[in-house]
């Protein structure tokens, strides 16, 4: 996942410590989305 692709289309400016920080936490958002994403409803 490319934080700072995100952070640029969203205009932001984001360090390299707040990259560190965000990757593991998108990443597990993006995880759960493809959990929901197979439920059966």
């Amino acid at each position: 996942m490319d934080i700072r692709k995100i952070a640029k289309l969203a205009h932001l400016e984001i360090t390299d410590d707040e990259v560190a920080l965000y990757t593991p936490q998108m990443q597990g958002i993006v995880s759960y989305i493809e959990q929901l994403n197979e439920l059966d409803t």
